[in-house]
């Protein structure tokens, strides 16, 4: 199923209610994507190298809550 911009502002919008299968589901298309975008850039990488599309999709994660629990909010 391909996702819209309007799928993730409702879903947004749902998470900031605090409906939380709309925060998984919100999740669950980020990491697909930033999966994707990790795939393509492992797939540049050396032959050898030891990065895989999961790490980098962990260290974007780590990174954007800077290790704190996830929160929704409008700003």
């Amino acid at each position: 199923m391909a996702t819209t911009i309007g799928d993730i502002t409702r879903l947004l919008n749902e998470a900031g209610d605090g409906h939380e299968t709309a925060a998984e589901e919100l999740w669950s298309i980020a990491q697909a994507e930033i999966r994707s975008q990790a795939q393509h850039l492992v797939a540049r990488e050396r032959v050898g190298d030891d990065l895989q599309p999961s790490m980098l999709v962990n260290e974007v994660w780590i990174r954007m809550n800077q290790g704190k629990p996830a929160g929704f909010a409008e700003s």
